[in-house]
């Protein structure tokens, strides 16, 4: 009777014989996954476009494409503030923080949020890495419908 190391060591295993025994080793074995480690470095372009009812359509693309999450994030994050002043930054305290795996997607505020304003930030954003996220796009303010 042979153990799994003496199968795996032979200079007389086959593949067969690694698929028997399950031996994940040489070309059975499992590729290791890499990521870049490099930070994104461009913002999206975004559009925002009230739709009434509390609601704004968004689009996010990048300089390179016209749809789609650029490479290296697999979502678009968001910091936003509802009223009629301006946040100082993105960094202040009370803004809200969302994420959304979609480059277009509906913000959905409520009718109650309609006649404010709506200042907003975006960036580029790996949920995995969060290190790696993109700088943040300059504040976009629209009146909400």
């Amino acid at each position: 009777m042979y153990t799994i190391w003496e199968i795996a060591t032979s200079p007389n295993v086959t593949i067969v014989d690694m698929e028997t025994f399950r031996i994940k080793k040489g070309a059975l074995q499992k590729t290791t996954r890499s990521f870049s480690n490099t930070p994104i470095s461009e913002t999206p372009i975004v559009a925002v476009q009230p739709l009434g009812g509390g609601s704004l359509a968004v689009k996010c693309h990048s300089i390179t494409s016209r749809a789609s999450i650029v490479d290296g994030a697999d979502s678009v994050q968001y910091v936003y503030l509802v009223g009629n002043t301006p946040p100082s930054s993105v960094e202040q305290n009370g803004l809200s923080k969302e994420l959304s795996t979609k480059d277009a997607f509906t913000l959905a505020l409520g009718a109650d949020t309609s006649a404010k304003y709506l200042y907003i930030y975006f960036r580029w954003y790996n949920t995995k890495h969060p290190e790696l996220a993109s700088p943040w796009s300059a504040m976009i303010s629209t009146l909400i419908l």
